[in-house]
């Protein structure tokens, strides 16, 4: 048992359970090679004690962690709100976190971030936005991606054509097209459109 006001370890339940300490940590993290009734077990005494795993500890023994990193251009616009809303949704059903990232439609900071969610080992890293004109900061950040899918990582890009990754790329033209052809049904021939910059 732990000491009076000392904080509580994964050994402490492992001890309390009966268990080897490895025995413990698989059972907690609901990986195989334990059995329903000695995972059930080592549970039940992890609750009782009130442990709560260390992320930190688990990533440095395991690996990647469970997080997502979600990079954004804008986290308040309705579009990214939607995708963020979407992700959180999602990662939860799988017990993953998510982490979201900020780049401000800035490439060298997306960038940034791409590197510290690297450094961060998290496990999966999803990139959602227009792509950029900069094509030195697009092959600094596809390769730093290349690196980082070659260790185990896994990436997926939102609206994304040049970073040699899973790609959502959503159908503008189509989109397009339906938007006019409703608009000339509604009878309106003069149609402005408002669009941004190239980059």
């Amino acid at each position: 048992m732990p000491k009076p006001g000392s904080r509580l370890r994964l050994v402490d339940v492992a001890e309390r359970a009966g268990v080897s300490l490895a025995t413990a940590s698989r059972a907690l993290s609901g990986r195989d090679g334990v059995s329903a009734e000695v995972a059930d077990r080592v549970r039940r005494v992890s609750q009782e004690l009130g442990y709560v795993a260390n992320p930190y500890a688990r990533t440095l023994a395991g690996g990647a962690s469970s997080t997502v990193g979600l990079v954004v251009h804008q986290v308040d616009d309705p579009y990214f709100s939607e995708i963020a809303g979407g992700v959180i949704e999602v990662a939860a059903e799988q017990g993953l976190l998510v982490q979201i990232c900020h780049s401000g439609r800035d490439p060298h900071f997306e960038l940034r971030q791409i590197r510290h969610l690297i450094a961060q080992r998290v496990g999966i890293i999803l990139i959602a936005g227009s792509g950029y004109t900069d094509n030195r900061v697009e092959a600094e950040t596809k390769a730093e991606l290349a690196a980082y899918q070659s260790l185990g990582g896994r990436v997926a890009v939102i609206g994304r054509h040049s970073l040699g990754a899973d790609a959502v790329l959503p159908d503008n033209e189509a989109g397009g097209r339906a938007l006019t052809e409703h608009l000339l049904g509604l009878g309106h021939r003069r149609i402005a459109v408002a669009a941004g910059t190239e980059g």
